[in-house]
């Protein structure tokens, strides 16, 4: 063994291949891919090396080599997906968003504290240089107050997963903007 952590990749549409798969390989163990479409899970499988592919999530989750999962499905799917990946005792980091209201998100962020899981709800843009500097800019007074501020995010659109935009352009795109400017300048107050 490597001594990375063994990862399962739920998931295995456009984003997965665009932006995680294809350096899971070298950051974990990719131990296995999974998608309902199981040619799908097959061809990630081949592409990135990975030990086995699953078209049930079920059957992934009880793979003991798989310590953490990315949930990289649809947005609607996410908080379902998140539970059963918490109650399973994995880790996870889930695409974009957690939940689709905030009764199952609070669930889930109980759940895996409950289990002491480690959980990522992703977009991490405070993560990157450009929002980590802007919000050192603010906080320092450098620019002055914000008083207005605009956000813009752009895709081609899905490539295979037509499913992954039926959700609307906010939570495909604008969670995006939403993430930059909370992160910024705060929790929304209404």
């Amino acid at each position: 063994m490597s001594g990375k952590i063994g990862l399962g990749v739920v998931g295995c549409g456009n984003v997965a291949g665009h932006s995680y798969l294809r350096h899971a390989k070298e950051l974990a163990d990719l131990v296995a891919t999974c998608d309902r479409i199981e040619e799908r899970a097959r061809r990630a499988y081949l592409a990135y090396g990975a030990r086995t592919y699953y078209n049930r999530f079920e059957d992934m989750l009880e793979d003991k080599r798989i310590e953490a999962v990315l949930i990289l499905t649809p947005a609607n799917s996410h908080g379902e997906l998140a539970m059963e990946a918490a109650r399973a005792g994995k880790h996870f980091l889930v695409q974009k968003m957690l939940a689709m209201n905030m009764e199952q998100a609070n669930g889930i962020v109980h759940e895996a504290g409950r289990r002491g899981i480690k959980a990522l709800a992703e977009p991490a843009v405070q993560l990157n240089y450009f929002s980590r500097k802007m919000k050192e800019l603010l906080r320092g007074d450098v620019i002055g107050k914000a008083a207005y501020a605009v956000c813009r995010a752009e895709q081609e659109g899905p490539i295979e997963s037509p499913a992954a935009f039926e959700e609307g352009p906010v939570i495909s795109l604008g969670i995006y903007g939403v993430a930059h400017m909370t992160d910024l300048l705060g929790p929304v107050r209404a």
